[in-house]
């Protein structure tokens, strides 16, 4: 494997890529993955069959607390690939190492696979683009996937929406929706957990509806959106029965700050706790100890930490943008709001905060969904398609006879 952060506290991508090679690493196989890695960095796990391959590679700070810019990474893939000779290449972008990492294996001749969990809209919000050239840009940025991904065999991507999205694009290779998955064992509805002490060491009230955003705090995630609809008059304490709701934001990111002092100038003082990055079994905590799972991102090719809170339980307010609709069911598990509209999620969270007598109808619903993605299906939905495309390439024998060796 190959991608531009294997850092399970980076991003989903990075979540995503350490979850699939851990576990196919359960399974039997000899897996490596190739990325730019920090020394003492988040990647300390060993377990039998997986090898991580740090890139050498440079901070992106500012730009980033977390991922790493590569340096002359094609030299490093050309000796690995040759010491290797792996039987399949799976890479997780379209950036540097991975793009360096495809070209070595076309030259190769062995099959790849390649996933997409880029959207323009992850990019667009960081550059000094005016309005109007913005579909001109997003054009470019797509056109760099494209041109990348139609050199692999097959693509995957999370959902049908990144499906579409790749089609449109002129995506010209053959595309699949594989989901991240969920680990259902680790996030689960614990009936002991308690609510009310969690609550008070976080100086919330016990009694209010707790809201729960989990991810980067990075402007493309629209955590604005939700502070500001926290702040709306119709959910001020003032205005509703035991009090208004109040929110626990978990992660950390480049706009921490900003969004600190945000939710101090709209006058939200205790209603919003910031934990900043929390280990998994604290965050497994946290859902427990919340009533509403709220994502306002609109650029979301599935949203892991929405999955995870559905696993726990939670009902779910989000944004009817990029693949949420996939996860949510308006009435059914949650309800959906106007993408970029803090009026309509003030409305929408309002409505969910109403209809507490439906929440345990909701969590059921949203744990339903959410087993349909399990990880371990996941795993092996992509050992299935592994196996097809060395098939594909060693000949219609090749399936009875491959060993899992990666």
């Amino acid at each position: 494997m190959a991608a531009r952060t294997a850092d399970p506290t980076a991003s989903g991508m990075g979540l995503f890529t350490f979850h699939l090679a851990t576990g196919l690493a359960g399974a039997g196989h000899q897996v490596v993955v190739l990325a730019p890695v920090a020394r003492g960095g988040a990647l300390r796990e060993k377990r039998r069959g997986l090898r991580i391959e740090p890139v050498a590679s440079v901070p992106l700070w500012p730009f980033s607390s977390k991922e790493r810019l590569p340096l002359l990474p094609r030299r490093h893939v050309e000796r690995l690939l040759d010491s290797l000779r792996p039987d399949v290449v799976h890479v997780q972008d379209h950036y540097l190492v991975a793009r360096a990492t495809l070209d070595a294996a076309r030259r190769r001749g062995l099959p790849v696979l390649a996933t997409n969990h880029f959207l323009p809209e992850n990019v667009l919000p960081y550059l000094p683009v005016p309005v109007a050239l913005r579909p001109t840009v997003e054009q470019l940025l797509w056109r760099s996937v494209t041109l990348t991904f139609n050199r692999a065999d097959l693509v995957t991507t999370p959902s049908e929406t990144g499906v579409r999205r790749l089609r449109a694009a002129g995506l010209r290779t053959a595309v699949l929706a594989v989901s991240c998955g969920v680990d259902l064992e680790v996030f689960r509805p614990d009936p002991l957990a308690d609510r009310a002490g969690l609550r008070r060491r976080l100086g919330l009230e016990e009694g209010a509806v707790t809201v729960l955003y989990v991810g980067r705090l990075e402007r493309d995630k629209r955590l604005d959106v939700l502070l500001r609809a926290l702040a709306a008059p119709s959910l001020s304490p003032e205005r509703r029965a035991g009090g208004g709701p109040q929110l626990i934001v978990v992660g950390d990111g480049r706009d921490a700050s900003r969004y600190r002092r945000q939710a101090g100038h709209l006058g939200l003082g205790s209603r919003v706790v910031f934990t900043g990055y929390v280990s998994r079994r604290a965050l497994v905590r946290l859902l427990n100890g919340a009533d509403i799972f709220a994502m306002p991102s609109e650029a979301e090719l599935l949203s892991i930490a929405t999955l995870e809170a559905m696993a726990v339980g939670l009902p779910v307010l989000a944004a009817a943008a990029g693949a949420l609709p996939e996860l949510v069911q308006p009435g059914v598990n949650g309800h959906l709001f106007r993408p970029g509209d803090p009026d309509d999620l003030a409305r929408q969270l309002g409505r969910l905060c109403d209809e507490r007598g439906a929440w345990p109808r909701m969590a059921e619903a949203s744990r339903a969904i959410a087993r349909r993605h399990a990880i371990e299906a996941t795993v092996t939905r992509y050992q299935e398609l592994y196996g097809s495309l060395v098939a594909r390439r060693r000949g219609p024998d090749a399936a009875a006879t491959t060993t899992p060796n990666g």
